[in-house]
């Protein structure tokens, strides 16, 4: 009979018998069904979007085939392998992530988990594509063991306010027109704009507001507003108008 104590280890039906040596003596094993724990294998097969699981050694142990379709590989040819081997991935600087995606597995260790963020990714054929992604712990029963599961999504929506910004600047001033001698000391002392927040003031001048650009550029209303107290702030105006005039008047994009 199990000693009686005041802490529990559920522990899966099928669990191996060496699980079972690593709990403390004095926890009562308590055996459940092992779908007391969520499966990786399933998140992944029954996502709609593109979706793949690791172990804590960043192996791949399944891949769906909204993956397949987003980056060419087969199931086949990537279960086993080391995920950053496989989609070799960049954050949005262009700075390769670690082997392991050692940041990733340090915050689960830490009983932490990681926020949504953006990746470049390449593919099968070595074409360039930034997702969204967001990733699902799945833990197991001992703190060691446990699945990443990464949800990705194209963002296709970026290339819409690309284009708007090619019409700004494409639409920004007749051809051959003169430039007034404000624009010319305002070319002087334009202000340091990101890409990012040149892309949010395009969409400003285009009239857009915050949920527009969010769906345009492919992230949250909140980072868009983020995005706009920033370009406010380096163009120094208070609002959003003023931010449009400013833009228009001193030709900034």
């Amino acid at each position: 009979m199990a000693k009686s104590t005041d802490r529990d280890a559920i522990v899966p039906r099928t669990a191996r018998a060496d699980r079972l040596s690593k709990v403390d003596s004095g926890v009562r094993v308590l055996q459940v069904p092992s779908l007391a724990f969520p499966d990786a294998r399933r998140i992944v097969d029954k996502a709609t979007r593109a979706a793949v699981a690791t172990d804590p050694d960043n192996v791949i142990t399944r891949w769906n085939d909204e993956s397949a379709t987003l980056l060419g590989f087969t199931a086949r040819e990537v279960v086993g392998r080391n995920l950053q081997e496989v989609i070799r991935a960049r954050d949005t600087f262009g700075n390769p992530l670690c082997h392991h995606h050692c940041a990733f597995h340090s915050m689960v260790r830490a009983g932490a988990a990681p926020e949504n963020f953006e990746l470049d990714l390449f593919t099968m054929n070595e074409d360039k594509i930034r997702v969204a992604v967001s990733v699902v712990v799945v833990l197991g029963p001992m703190a060691d063991e446990y699945s990443l599961v990464y949800l990705m999504t194209p963002i296709r929506r970026r290339r819409r306010a690309d284009e708007a910004i090619e019409r700004v600047l494409a639409e920004r001033a007749p051809v051959g027109r003169t430039p007034t001698g404000a624009e010319e000391r305002g070319r002087r002392h334009q202000p340091r704009l990101t890409s990012r927040q040149k892309e949010v003031l395009a969409l400003m001048v285009l009239g857009r507001n915050s949920m527009e650009m969010a769906d345009e550029m492919g992230v949250s209303v909140n980072t868009v507003r983020s995005h706009v107290q920033a370009v406010l702030k380096a163009l120094q105006v208070s609002n959003r108008l003023e931010a449009v005039s400013r833009a228009l008047k001193e030709r900034i994009l």
